[in-house]
């Protein structure tokens, strides 16, 4: 699974390479290492699904201190990046347009797509499943995948917001 993880990243990458090439914006490869930087932060991503209602300096600096592997830096680059940059060529291509409408129906779309990633993730036990109940029963993997479409989403309104910027 991790194999078939790092080869998507490569052809993400290499897809990446070649709209870098095409429109002439870097901003396509800096969006996937910015997925990279961003799995830095797994720690408080699985302090923030443990759910524990007191949160002490103690477990907080424990959790820091185990820094996520290279695999899981490596497979990072791909999932929140994937959906922004493929309605960022949707919109390039004028088959997406901004607005309320079909900004929902994105979120949505989103959403599914981080579902989705979540379940296969879940089968052969890539991700880490020491989590505790939520409040209101809300599975882990539901909050996970719409807490990855809200980054998705906000990662693809900045693509939006500065794709007609010079470089």
């Amino acid at each position: 699974m991790q194999t078939a993880a790092i080869l998507l990243l490569l052809i993400c990458y290499g897809a990446a390479g070649y709209l870098t090439w095409q429109q002439r914006n870097p901003i396509f490869l800096l969006v996937i290492l910015a997925g990279h930087v961003g799995a830095l932060l797994l720690p408080l991503w699985h302090l923030l699904y443990a759910g524990e209602a007191r949160l002490s300096l103690a477990t907080l600096w424990a959790t820091l201190s185990q820094p996520p592997t290279f695999t899981s830096i490596l497979i990072a680059g791909w999932p929140h990046a994937l959906p922004a940059i493929f309605v960022l060529l949707l919109y390039l291509t004028r088959w997406w347009f901004p607005g309320s409408l079909t900004g929902a129906m994105t979120y949505v779309a989103f959403l599914l797509y981080h579902l989705l990633v979540e379940l296969i993730g879940l089968q052969p036990g890539l991700w880490p499943l020491r989590y505790s109940p939520l409040p209101f029963g809300v599975p882990v993997p539901l909050f996970s995948a719409i807490m990855a479409a809200l980054v998705s989403y906000a990662l693809l309104y900045v693509l939006l917001s500065i794709y007609r910027y010079a470089w």
